[in-house]
C-alpha cells in the first residue's frame, strides 16, 4: 500500500484487510477488535516515536467489518504533514486484533509519500 498526501492537507484513505489465507477479520464491537496504524519515519522506529498513531474512534472508522474484506478509513490529518518542509517518504503500518483476539500486520512496511504544494 502506497498513499500520498499533500502537506497541510487533511487527507483520507480506504482500506480493505483481507488474511493472507483469505479470511476476513471480525472487527465487529471496537471493545474487542481494535485497528492501529502508525506513522514513522524508518521501519525499524518504535511505535512509542511514531510520527502519529491513529485507532478506531481517533481517525480510523470500521465502515464494514465482515464483508468480503474488512474495509476501514484513516483520516490523515493535516498535523502530519504540516511542519514537513521538503518531500519525504515516511512508513506505515496497521496491527489489527479481531474479536478472537488474533493479533496480525498488514501492509508491512507500506509507505506515504508526502508531496509539498504552493499554497502555504
Amino acid at each position: 500500500m502506497n498513499i500520498t498526501l499533500i502537506r497541510d492537507n487533511d487527507e483520507t484513505a480506504t482500506f480493505t484487510v483481507i488474511r493472507a489465507d483469505g479470511t476476513t477479520p471480525d472487527l465487529t464491537g471496537a471493545s474487542t477488535a481494535s485497528i492501529d496504524l502508525y506513522v514513522k519515519n524508518t521501519i525499524y522506529d518504535l511505535n512509542a516515536a511514531a510520527l502519529a498513531h491513529y485507532a478506531i474512534g481517533t481517525g480510523i472508522t470500521v465502515q464494514s467489518p465482515t464483508s468480503a474484506g474488512a474495509v476501514f478509513t484513516c483520516e490523515f490529518t493535516k498535523d502530519l504533514t504540516t511542519n514537513i518542509s521538503s518531500p519525504v517518504t515516511l512508513v506505515f503500518d496497521i496491527l489489527i486484533t479481531d474479536n478472537s483476539g488474533r493479533k496480525f500486520t498488514a501492509g508491512q512496511g507500506s509507505t506515504i509519500s508526502v508531496v509539498l504544494n504552493a499554497s502555504r
